[in-house]
């Protein structure tokens, strides 16, 4: 109807060879996908793994030729990047070749999507009507959703972990973010959720956490995310010192700060519908909103959420100049925090050093002093080259985009998730036993 938002849900599942396979027709040789010039999975058959490898990177060039005549390929884009290619032999012909990629996009489009932003699950575009109300017989329901456990409370909002269950003992664990019963009737505090909502929800990336459901229920305003099993850069930072009596190496420091580029990169360059340029700002960024999960991944939260207006947070110590003198923000101002944040992870502490929010302020405003650039030089080359340009108290000086911030740790950042999964679980792989443990215990007694 007129006025009202459609919500989209698009629901994914992951691929492997035997899905694959599952796919392929009686007469179509094989299947793959690709995705950045490269093969993501394949399904081989008779002659196929020959010509597999010869077309991938010349999707723009489909339909291709085995060179030895003995069959062909027709690729069909189904997600922006992201390419099913389908095979058969001479004696199949290009028609069918073409009618069947096409069906079979049509099926797996939702899981190539899927893929893309690595299994998300289900995101929502546009939100349902923010209205209902909870079951009395059910104390821990919310809606849809059952709440196992609180993780954590502000002084507007509180977070609990979820799980809503489905058909054949589907479920899937979430995080739900409520507002407080006292921030809910007011308006203004209202109106940030919502746009914080709105804003999380049009972010769809695989080092962002996005924003998948919006609602109100019982006068009390949510939002649901992904729940991720991992710690904030914070407390892999603390724990690292605790065990390892160091703060992260320069590897991981390094691939760590190029996976948050690429988040902030979409970010700051990601267009509506429309193609009209849209960016949206951190605004806040810190080692908190950094979040590492248990198998390596690099995630950032809470994009342009605002800052408490009074008192001192955890993103104070990370202010941009033009963020601490109130001026207008731009992309460079990300850059500036995430440099402060380099240097954090790389040392053990922050670069401005305060007691309350005033003196961070100052500190901020008038950036690295002659000692601070001396702690900076202090640091290994790859490292104090990059957080020295990052933090130039002139934008001008600095690098203007987070393209051209990751281009300057190449070739510096071999790192990759499986290296910082190995390193995760090392420190925290009792905690996160643990905490599988309760989950499942949650379900259990939920079920029960």
């Amino acid at each position: 109807p007129a006025g009202r938002t459609t919500p989209v849900v698009i629901i994914g599942q992951p691929v492997d060879e035997p899905t694959l396979a599952s796919w392929r027709g009686e007469r179509t040789g094989g299947l793959l996908l690709s995705s950045g010039g490269r093969a993501v999975i394949w399904s081989e058959k008779e002659m196929d793994h020959a010509l597999l490898f010869q077309v991938v990177g010349k999707e723009q060039s489909s339909p291709l030729s085995a060179s030895d005549g003995s069959g062909m390929a027709e690729a069909s884009e189904v997600s922006t990047g992201v390419w099913l290619w389908a095979f058969a032999n001479t004696a199949s012909i290009q028609q069918e070749i073409s009618g069947r990629a096409q069906r079979d996009a049509r099926r797996v489009w939702g899981a190539a999507l899927a893929l893309a932003i690595l299994s998300a699950g289900l995101v929502f575009r546009g939100f349902r009507k923010p209205t209902g109300t909870r079951d009395p017989s059910n104390p821990e329901g919310f809606g849809r959703y059952h709440l196992l456990r609180s993780i954590g409370e502000g002084s507007l909002t509180r977070r609990s972990v979820a799980v809503i269950q489905g058909p054949e003992g589907f479920r899937r664990l979430f995080m739900v973010k409520r507002l407080r019963p006292e921030a809910n009737s007011q308006k203004e505090v209202v109106a940030q959720f919502t746009q914080e909502a709105r804003r999380g929800a049009s972010l769809v990336h695989s080092n962002i956490v996005p924003i998948l459901d919006f609602g109100k229920l019982d006068d009390e305003y949510f939002y649901v995310q992904e729940y991720i099993l991992g710690r904030d850069l914070s407390a892999v930072n603390l724990r690292c010192q605790e065990i390892m009596g160091r703060p992260l190496g320069t590897p991981e420091v390094l691939f760590i700060t190029r996976e948050v580029l690429k988040a902030l990169s979409y970010a700051h360059t990601r267009t509506d519908e429309g193609g009209k340029l849209t960016v949206v700002l951190h605004r806040n960024l810190s080692l908190e909103p950094i979040l590492i999960s248990g198998r390596g991944e690099v995630k950032v939260i809470n994009f342009g959420v605002q800052a408490a207006a009074n008192g001192m947070g955890a993103s104070s110590f990370f202010m941009s100049p033009e963020r601490a003198l109130g001026t207008e923000l731009d992309a460079r101002s990300d850059l500036y925090s995430l440099g402060l944040v380099m240097y954090a992870v790389s040392t053990g502490e922050t670069l401005y050093q305060g007691t309350n929010a005033e003196e961070l302020v100052s500190k901020a405003a008038n950036g690295p002093t002659a000692s601070d650039l001396e702690k900076i030089r202090a640091l290994p080359a790859t490292l104090s080259q990059v957080i020295l340009k990052a933090l130039a108290l002139d934008p001008l000086q600095r690098f203007q985009t987070a393209d051209a911030f990751a281009a300057a740790l190449y070739p510096s950042a071999p790192g990759s998730s499986l290296v910082l999964s190995k390193l995760m679980h090392r420190l925290f792989e009792e905690d996160f036993r643990t905490e599988r443990a309760r989950n499942e215990t949650d379900e259990q007694r939920m079920v029960g």
